[in-house]
């Protein structure tokens, strides 16, 4: 049997299933509460229970005041409802709601994401847990390398285990630890959270997100974040990958355009090394922009002449190459040539970018974000709806 959770002041729901404390069901939900070990020491998840009864089914070794008791507090880590419920707990409503903290965490197991990357994973021991946003970032510091400042790529549903992405580089002392055999169990000290690139869980409009390389961390955790939220608003992936192929964690991506019914997802190779960041910024956002982007569509795109591949089709018209003419386009949509698969790639006369009602959020190296940055404001993205993170 599931329960309903009414947040006051917010008016945020949220259901609570069998066997869930509150606490587990707020953070399943999206919902940022203030909590801070997850297991009753610290008594920073305390609430007032405005309506509903609670039924204590966790120990916890915080004491609670016994007029905090006849006020209906009770420990949101420990309590779990026996009716539907209105809790009185401020929500975070940004970044700076939450202070910088300093846990230790053990590795729980290094994922080769591709030939070029790995995903660490991390487990935060008991006393603490890191709270932080989706998209922010953390110093992560091991034993025989200097401190790293990354982008958390997990979900801040989950409290207690952390992901961060890292590319090999045998330059790179802490990305060379992490390559050459970072084992199960190494401790490590994480300190943040920082950096203001979080999701706007309010606007309803379609959210856009372009990554390059392992700018797909931040985007990652705040993708999460947002189906956790069950937003209702389209949402746009655009990676950018180093070369040609598929960037790693490709399947990752492919999986949410299966399960999502608005979700588009594309990726832009960068076979030529000589070409510039707005070059490359150009074709992101032809990638990026109008109807051509299809619900759940999926495609390569790569930037010399001919078709560019796809894992579902291969159209001749897929946006993005900017190297074929408009009457090559225009033929190779032509309905006479034949049935397209996803015939919503195909350039129309309303194909012109429509980026005034999306919020557009870009991570990647400095150059990469800033060139997109400039088109997306001259494309008509307003300064305020637009976020960009660069490491």
């Amino acid at each position: 049997m599931s329960f309903t959770v009414k947040l006051h002041p917010s008016g945020h729901r949220f259901e609570v299933e069998s066997g869930e404390t509150v606490l587990e069901a707020a953070l399943r939900a999206g919902r940022s509460l203030a909590f801070g070990c997850a297991n009753g020491s610290c008594g920073e998840c305390r609430a007032r229970i405005i309506a509903g009864e609670v039924d204590r089914v966790r120990f916890h070794d915080y004491a609670l005041a016994d007029a905090e008791k006849r006020a209906g507090v009770a420990l949101l880590c420990s309590v779990a409802p026996g009716s539907d419920l209105v809790v009185e707990s401020t929500e975070v409503s940004g970044a700076g709601d939450i202070p910088r903290q300093r846990v230790r965490a053990r590795v729980t197991r290094v994922e080769p994401s591709s030939d070029e990357h790995a995903v660490v994973h991390f487990r935060i021991q008991r006393a603490r847990v890191l709270r932080y946003l989706a998209g922010q970032r953390a110093t992560v510091q091991f034993e025989n390398a200097p401190p790293r400042e990354s982008w958390l790529a997990s979900c801040p549903c989950d409290a207690v285990n952390l992901r961060i992405h890292v590319r090999r580089d045998p330059e790179d002392p802490f990305a060379a630890l992490v390559s050459g055999g970072l084992g199960r169990g190494v401790r490590a000290i994480v300190e943040g959270p920082f950096g203001g690139f979080v999701l706007d869980d309010t606007s309803g409009r379609t959210l856009l997100f372009l990554a390059w390389d392992t700018g797909f961390a931040p985007v990652e955790s705040l993708i999460e974040h947002a189906i956790n939220l069950e937003i209702d608003a389209p949402i746009r992936l655009v990676r950018v990958v180093r070369g040609r192929g598929v960037p790693y964690r490709h399947n990752h991506c492919r999986a949410w355009a299966d399960a999502l019914d608005d979700f588009s997802y594309r990726v832009v190779e960068t076979p030529d090394i000589d070409e510039t960041w707005d070059a490359l910024a150009a074709r992101v956002i032809e990638a990026a922009s109008g109807p051509s982007l299809g619900s759940g569509s999926d495609a390569i795109l790569g930037s010399s002449p001919g078709p560019v591949s796809g894992s579902a089709s291969d159209p001749a018209c897929m946006p993005g190459s900017g190297s074929q003419s408009r009457p090559a386009l225009d033929s190779a949509c032509d309905s006479s040539s034949g049935p397209l698969s996803e015939p919503a790639l195909c350039p129309s006369s309303d194909r012109a970018p429509r980026f005034g009602d999306v919020d557009a959020y870009v991570a990647g190296p400095a150059g990469f974000t800033d060139a997109c940055r400039r088109l997306l404001l001259e494309n008509g993205v307003p300064e305020e709806r637009l976020k960009t993170d660069a490491l």
